[in-house]
């Protein structure tokens, strides 16, 4: 795991999406793409990702957009769509 992952507190949720990226083989930089974007992400919200809704992100998106993010830099935010990396159990 990268640096990054490793030296962050690794909540349950976190620890989820982490394993659930190394069961698919996604490659350790994408992890830690994904991980630094979701962080991102949570901190916009104020809440944990997984309370999102689909309104949130695309807001979030259109935020960052705005603030001159471009395409290829927008955060690799589309595992929050459909089967989410780290849906809650049960929902």
């Amino acid at each position: 795991m990268s640096s990054y992952i490793s030296q962050v507190p690794a909540t349950s949720l976190r620890q989820r999406m982490i394993d659930d990226m190394n069961m698919r083989r996604y490659a350790r930089e994408t992890q830690r793409n994904y991980v630094r974007d979701v962080a991102r992400f949570a901190t916009y919200l104020g809440r944990p990702p997984d309370t999102a809704t689909a309104e949130d992100l695309r807001q979030f998106q259109i935020d960052q957009r705005a603030s001159g993010m471009g395409v290829r830099k927008r955060p690799a935010l589309g595992v929050l769509r459909g089967p989410s990396l780290f849906a809650r159990e049960g929902r």
